[in-house]
Parts: C-alpha cells; sequence; structure tokens
C-alpha cells in the first residue's frame, strides 16, 4: 500500500531522531496519541508509519505497552573510555585486578576511568548516574552490596539499552540481565564447600565460619559451608556463625575475641571469608589462653600469613586474570562480539 506523504513524514523524522541517538536502543518511544497532536494527524496515519518501521526492524511494538527502538538500531559514537567501578582500589585483591584490566586496555589504546564506592549504594548511584549522562564504551564494575536487593538497577538498564555493555566482577546482580550484561566471578558456594569438608577430612567436627551478609560471596560460601557439614556429619551450631558487613567489619576486627568466645568451646577449625578476617583470627588464637582452634582455612591467598600453632590454608583468586579476561570479554562486546559469563573454581 502507497504511503501517505504525512506518512512518509512521520517516518523520516523518526529515523532522523534515532540516527542522532535521541532515542537509546531499547528506550520507549513517545506514543500514538503523542506522535499525533505532534504532527497534527490522526492515530491511524500514526499507526501506520510505526508499523513500517516495525516493518524494517527499526521498531517493536509490544501491544498495551508501547514502541521500542531495536537493540542495535542506535550505534553512539565511540569515547575511547571504558569506565571500572570496584568497591575498594588500592587494597588487598583489586590492584591485581586493575592491573590486569590496564594491560588489555594500553593494547586497545583506551583510557580507564576508575572509580571507588567504597561498598557504597549511595557511592554506586552516584557514579552511575553521571555515567548515564556521560556514556563510555564499556563499564566492568565490582556490585555493591550483591546480596542486598539493588536500588541503582535502573541506571544499569538504562546504560544497558543504550548499548553499552556491562561486565560485572567478583559480585553481580542476578536481576540486571541482558545481552550485553555479564560476569565474572568465582564458584564461591564450591568453595565454602571444598574448604569446610577439607577441614572435615582432616578430622574436625566442630568449624567456626565468618562470613560477610552483604555481599554474594558471603552468602554463597555459608551456603556451602553449611551444605559441607550437613552432608559430611559435622555438627552443626547456629552459635559457629559469626556475621559481618561492610559497616561492621572493623567492630569484628577490634571484637573477634570476644565474638569466638560466643562460639562452641570445642570448634578446632575455622572457614573465614577472605585472608584480612583469617589475618585477624589467627592473631587472635595465638594470643588466647586454652585456645582449641588448629586449623584456618580462607579465600584469595593474597596476604603473607604464617603461625607456629595454627595451620593456615587460603584458596588463590584469580586475581589479574580475572581483569584480563573482564576487559578482554568487554572489547569484544564492545566490537559487537557475543560473550559469555565465566565462574572460576577455586583450586
Amino acid at each position: 500500500m502507497k504511503k501517505s506523504i504525512k506518512q512518509n513524514a512521520i517516518i523520516a523524522q523518526i529515523k532522523e531522531e534515532i540516527g542522532q541517538g535521541k532515542y537509546a536502543n531499547g528506550e520507549k518511544l513517545p506514543t500514538e496519541a503523542e506522535y499525533s497532536a505532534l504532527f497534527h494527524v490522526s492515530r491511524q496515519t500514526v499507526r501506520k508509519a510505526l508499523d513500517a518501521l516495525e516493518a524494517e526492524q527499526l521498531i517493536t511494538r509490544i501491544q498495551g505497552s508501547g514502541s521500542y527502538v531495536n537493540k542495535g538500531t542506535v550505534s553512539p559514537p565511540k569515547t575511547g573510555q571504558i569506565a571500572v567501578i570496584c568497591t575498594y582500589i588500592s587494597e588487598y585483591i583489586f590492584p591485581s585486578i586493575l592491573r590486569g584490566v590496564e594491560n588489555v586496555t594500553k593494547e586497545k589504546d583506551y583510557q580507564l576511568l576508575i572509580n571507588s564506592t567504597n561498598n557504597s549504594i549511595a557511592s554506586e548511584r552516584s557514579i552511575l548516574s553521571k555515567l548515564v549522562e556521560n556514556p563510555v564504551d564499556g563499564i566492568i564494575v565490582e556490585g555493591t552490596k550483591t546480596a542486598l536487593p539493588n536500588p541503582n538497577k535502573e541506571f544499569y538498564f538504562s546504560l544497558a539499552a543504550k548499548g553499552i555493555p556491562i561486565v560485572f566482577i567478583n559480585g553481580f546482580y542476578p536481576d540486571v540481565v541482558g545481552e550485553n550484561v555479564i560476569h565474572l566471578v568465582t564458584d564461591d558456594y564450591a568453595g565454602g564447600y571444598l574448604a569446610t569438608s577439607e577441614l572435615i577430612r582432616a578430622g574436625h567436627r566442630n568449624i567456626c565460619g565468618i562470613f560477610k551478609s552483604d555481599d554474594r560471596q558471603g552468602t554463597e560460601r555459608y551456603s556451602g559451608y553449611m551444605d559441607a557439614i550437613v552432608r559430611l556429619g559435622a555438627e552443626v551450631r547456629d552459635n559457629n556463625v559469626i556475621w559481618f558487613t561492610t559497616e561492621s567489619q572493623d567492630l569484628l576486627y577490634r571484637n573477634i575475641g570476644n565474638l569466638l568466645e560466643k562460639t562452641d568451646s570445642a570448634c578446632t577449625g575455622v572457614v573465614c571469608y577472605n585472608d584480612q578476617i583469617a589475618s585477624a583470627v589467627i592473631r587472635c588464637c595465638e594470643n588466647r589462653e586454652g585456645n582449641a582452634i588448629r586449623d584456618v582455612a580462607s579465600f584469595d591467598k593474597c596476604l603473607s600469613i604464617t603461625s607456629e600453632t595454627i595451620d593456615f590454608v587460603s584458596y588463590p583468586h584469580p586475581r589479574e586474570r580475572m581483569g584480563t579476561i573482564a576487559a578482554e570479554k568487554l572489547f569484544n562486546m564492545i566490537s559487537g562480539r557475543h560473550e559469555e559469563s565465566v565462574v572460576f573454581p577455586w583450586e
């Protein structure tokens, strides 16, 4: 059917606006009623114009919802920048992760915009809102408090809708998904199970666990820890589990002795959230009279921890390798290639 002059004018203007980036990939277009008032035409004329755009696969129309720009229709200009958002930058495993990212970005002649949230939801929100206003070509991000509901997902959805690939590392939000959203994480459930089962095989039956409650790594490691205890016949004791959060971590360090005193006095092994916690536990136990703890297991293997009285094992985090692979996958996605998430096993 031949299009009317008015239909062609509507089609041409919407195409121009999409091409100029007025609407991002996945963004909703104005309603039929709004276009009707804007172009001074009937809704039937608007409907036919939108039908034509859908036939060209520029938009998708969803009954009862509206019209949306198809993903891949808008190609925003490249900025030569990628953003890296970490919970922390200058301590623990994060410098190694950043080194892996930097090695790849230097080869690509890209600029890194590095941000730190200090595991604060408010800080993450501020950083993301600025990236929505001033987009980059891609984002590598360590999610903030990933065990809790995420109030910032609207920003992630907005960035993904603009065609900006997002690679989560260490922690991710299970409800932030999309074709250009992937994650690289360690298998934390398996890690908790591995560490606990090794202690049980070494003869321990009463095992303390210290875990972080506001990050997925902590809750997943706890889940593996508890399943190993149940399946392998160790003692299930509620008071053998010590929880802490981002805000209470310093309090945990200062009161680790008192907290350990509240666990079962027969505890002989401890599974720690990470090496920082393990170091505090070992120092405390070495100086505690009547200490029964003989073995401590932990994750990340990034601190030099030694003890004359307590055996210590830490499972190594992929660190620099994770950063390198995250950056390589991000650049592949920037180039339009499909990438999959990765779960690293604990060795």
